[in-house]
């Protein structure tokens, strides 16, 4: 519940939105070797996927301490095949993403720029393990809808 009184809304559009907006600025940004504005764009969405996670993490955490508190015959399972398509997403985005990069970091000689590639890829490598995390834990949740059902 928000600090108003009003219920959170169970699918965030503007998250996904912003995140799917972030992954393509970043692939131009890597396309035209600009790799600290490229740091800067991977930490906004790194930013937007733990919001996200927060959002799926407490429907759960509200639903456990009261099992009425949220559709688990119509919203949550759709925000739960939501999430898990999302992560697949993000999985194949930051696959392409970390693919394209490397052939570009491996030409790299200045110091300062190479400096901000393995930034990039660090980011890059803890958003994949961020996806990881949900996708399994998602995973065993979509059991538990057959529980509040």
């Amino acid at each position: 519940m928000q600090e108003d009184g009003s219920e959170w809304p169970l699918f965030d559009l503007d998250i996904e939105a912003a995140q799917i907006a972030n992954e393509a600025q970043l692939s131009a940004l890597i396309a035209r070797g600009a790799v600290a504005s490229a740091v800067q764009i991977a930490r906004h969405a790194r930013y937007r996927s733990i919001q996200y996670q927060e959002r799926v993490r407490r429907v759960v955490a509200d639903t456990l301490i009261n099992p009425d508190a949220h559709d688990w015959l119509g919203d949550v399972p759709r925000l739960l095949e939501s999430a898990l398509a999302r992560v697949r997403d993000r999985f194949e985005a930051e696959a392409a993403l970390m693919d394209a990069f490397a052939e570009r970091r491996s030409v790299i000689d200045d110091y300062a720029k190479l400096t901000a590639a393995n930034q990039l890829m660090e980011i890059l490598r803890e958003c994949r393990h961020r996806h990881n995390e949900p996708h399994r834990r998602d995973c065993q949740i979509s059991g538990v809808s057959g529980i509040f059902g």
